[in-house]
C-alpha cells in the first residue's frame, strides 16, 4: 500500500521470490536447496519462481535453448521435495502442457502457474485458465501478440478478468504509449509492476554471461550481444513506480495496488501487500521524486538516506 505523509510516499512491497533461468535439472536442484537453506535466516524470501524450463523455443528470449523441455510433473515433484515445498510459481508455455495436466497438478499443490515465453493461442489460454492458470509473465515480451486473425496471449490477457498480468515498466521493454493504452484496458485490479531486472544492475560491468548466453548492458537495459534482442532490464522498482506515475498519471492508491497489493493477492499471501494492523511491516518511504528515504523490515529501520 502507498500513503502520503509529510511529503513522503510510504510503500508496502512484497518480499522477494528468487527466480531461475531455464537450465539443467542439477542446477535447478541446487537453487531449490540453496533457497530452502536461506529461508532459515531470511524470512523475506517468499519461495521460488521457476521461469522455465518449460517454455516455447520460439519465444525463448535470453533463455538457453539447450535446456528447454516440456512440462514434467515428476521433475517438478523432485524440485518441490528438495525445496522443502517451496516452489511458489512456475512460468511455462501452456501450449506444451498435454491436456493441461501440469497446470492442474500445480493448482492442486498450491503452485501458481503463469503463461510466459509462450506461443499460446487465445484458446490455449482459455483452456489453461480452466485448469488453473492465473498469471501472465511480463506481458508483451516473449509471447504471442495481439493480432486480428490470430489472437494470442496478449489478447487473452486483456479479455480474461481473472488473470493477473505482469509488465516490465522501464519504458524500453514496452513502449510508453503501449503501456498507457494497455493499462487503461486492464485497470488497477490486476496489473502488476515488475522490473525483470538482472543482478548485473548492481555491478559496474558492461558484459556478462547469462547461463551460457553472452549479454551486454547498453542504453539502460540488457541485450544479447551483437543483437537488438532484450535479455532483461536494469530497472529499480522506485523508477518503475515513477514511470507509471508519469506515463499513466496514477494516484497513490493506483500505485499501491499495482506495486504491492495485487502481487500479494496474485500469490495468495495474506500477511503482506498493504499497510494494516496485523500485516508484516516491510515498508519503503519515498520522497516526491521517488527517491528512497527509509526502509523498514519487520517494523525496524534498516536503511536511512542521510541526504
Amino acid at each position: 500500500m502507498v500513503t502520503s505523509h509529510n511529503r513522503c510516499l510510504v510503500i508496502q512491497l512484497p518480499s522477494s521470490s528468487p527466480t531461475t533461468l531455464t537450465s539443467d535439472i542439477d542446477s535447478l536442484k541446487s537453487v531449490c536447496n540453496t533457497v530452502s537453506q536461506a529461508k532459515n535466516t531470511t524470512n523475506s524470501l517468499l519461495g521460488i519462481h521457476l521461469e522455465g524450463p518449460y517454455i516455447n523455443e520460439l519465444y525463448k528470449g535470453a533463455q538457453n535453448e539447450n535446456y528447454i523441455r516440456e512440462p514434467n510433473i515428476n521433475e517438478l515433484k523432485e524440485l518441490i521435495n528438495i525445496s522443502n515445498n517451496d516452489i511458489k510459481i512456475v512460468t511455462l508455455a501452456p501450449e506444451l502442457d498435454s491436456n493441461m495436466e501440469f497446470i492442474s497438478y500445480c493448482k492442486n499443490n498450491n503452485i501458481i502457474t503463469s503463461a510466459g515465453h509462450t506461443n499460446a493461442t487465445f484458446d490455449d489460454i482459455d483452456l489453461a485458465i480452466k485448469s488453473g492458470l492465473t498469471n501472465i509473465t511480463h506481458v508483451h515480451n516473449q509471447m504471442s501478440k495481439y493480432e486480428n486473425r490470430n489472437p494470442g496471449v496478449v489478447t487473452a490477457s486483456m479479455y480474461y478478468d481473472d488473470l493477473f498480468v505482469e509488465c516490465i515498466c522501464d519504458l524500453i521493454h514496452v513502449d510508453k504509449n503501449t503501456l498507457k493504452a494497455y493499462y487503461k484496458i486492464i485497470g488497477n485490479n490486476r496489473f502488476m509492476i515488475i522490473t525483470d531486472s538482472l543482478s548485473v544492475k548492481h555491478k559496474n560491468i558492461d558484459e556478462f554471461m547469462l547461463y551460457g548466453i553472452h549479454c551486454i548492458k547498453k542504453n539502460n537495459a540488457c541485450y544479447i550481444k551483437d543483437t537488438n534482442k532484450l535479455a532483461g532490464s536494469i530497472l529499480y522498482m522506485n523508477q518503475a513506480l515513477k514511470n507509471m506515475k508519469e506515463v499513466c498519471d496514477l494516484s497513490l492508491i493506483d500505485l499501491a495496488k499495482i506495486s504491492s497489493y495485487n502481487q500479494a493477492k496474485s500469490l495468495k499471501l495474506n500477511n503482506i501487500g498493504e499497510i494494516k494492523i496485523g500485516k508484516i511491516a516491510d515498508l519503503v518511504l519515498l520522497d516526491n521524486d521517488f527517491n528512497i528515504k527509509y526502509v523498514y523490515k519487520n517494523g525496524k529501520l534498516v536503511y536511512k538516506c542521510w541526504n
